[in-house]
């Protein structure tokens, strides 16, 4: 849930008020390769079968992963 959920404002409104008065800006530090090799497929297989495995031993697994694709961070300004 975010800020736009849980109040009348718009995105547009929450973004302005992130950047003008919070001084935050958005980040975005991730890369994806759009062309994976065999190993790497393999390897993110493996990964998912794994995540699956843990999730029907430990059903409350999920409940303690978090995801997202965007990140806000405060930028500080010296003085």
């Amino acid at each position: 849930m975010d800020v736009t959920d849980m109040t009348d404002i718009t995105k547009t409104i929450v973004r302005e008020i992130e950047s003008e008065s919070l001084g935050m800006r958005k980040v975005c530090a991730k890369l994806v390769p759009k062309m994976l090799t065999e190993d790497q497929k393999a390897r993110r297989v493996e990964t998912c079968q794994e995540l699956l495995d843990t999730c029907e031993d430990n059903p409350a697994f999920l409940d303690d992963v978090i995801t997202g694709d965007e990140s806000w961070i405060n930028e500080l300004q010296s003085e």
